[in-house]
């Protein structure tokens, strides 16, 4: 059976994050981008998958992604990080 081409972006470049991605990215789907705040970890992942793009823009309208995961650490304040992404 053929793996769908979904087309992931991650909020996130964290160990959870490098982990999913590069476990996706494996598995044949595409990786659009990956956010964080800061901008080298974000391009850091990138560089280790080799494909995507890095920002740290959490204005993810412009996005072609079919399925966004967030990941960020347990201690994260998502309250605020859900008012900041633009879908």
């Amino acid at each position: 059976m053929d793996t769908p081409s979904y087309c992931i972006s991650f909020v996130g470049a964290g160990n959870v994050a490098t982990h999913l991605a590069n476990a996706f990215h494996k598995a044949g789907f595409q990786i659009l981008e990956i956010y964080s705040r800061h901008l080298e970890t974000a391009q850091e992942l990138i560089s280790n998958i080799g494909e995507g793009l890095a920002t740290n823009s959490l204005d993810l309208r412009q996005s072609k992604a079919d399925l966004f995961i967030i990941a960020v650490p347990d201690h994260a304040n998502t309250y605020r990080l859900a008012q900041e992404i633009y879908f």
